[in-house]
């Protein structure tokens, strides 16, 4: 198989040269494909399951006049932080960190920001959005 170096023409424009007398198939690939596809079906994934667990909560109530239960806080905070885990790592960390500090205000014995684990959180989450790409 003879391969034929590409050259660029412009910014976003590349030319080959094929001698005379060659012929063939010429295919392209895209180096970032396979990640956008498992995006596409992760974010599939997650809709789907949002959705799912949105039926589940409709299906719970019984009737119009009955007194509905209300949802456990430990759901209620699981599933964003979980779609922002999915998101982006950093995102989910920042989002956790304000959820945990979010508990009770500063100067409260329940403040949780002087804890070590809210400042490794805090350097993932930096270390997230510095690392190169």
């Amino acid at each position: 198989m003879n391969t034929f170096p590409p050259q660029r023409i412009d910014a976003g424009q590349l030319a080959f040269r094929i001698p005379a007398g060659h012929g063939g198939t010429l295919t392209f690939s895209f180096a970032g494909e396979r990640p956008y596809r498992l995006s596409l079906f992760g974010g599939a994934t997650l809709s789907l399951v949002s959705a799912l667990v949105l039926l589940w909560f409709a299906c719970r109530r019984r009737g119009v006049d009955a007194p509905t239960r209300p949802i456990p806080s430990g759901i209620v905070a699981a599933l964003p932080l979980a779609a922002a885990l999915c998101i982006s790592p950093a995102l989910g960390i920042v989002s956790a960190m304000g959820l945990w500090l979010a508990r009770a205000p500063w100067p409260s014995a329940g403040y949780a920001g002087d804890a070590a684990l809210m400042l490794v959180a805090g350097c993932v989450a930096v270390a997230c959005l510095a690392w190169p790409d």
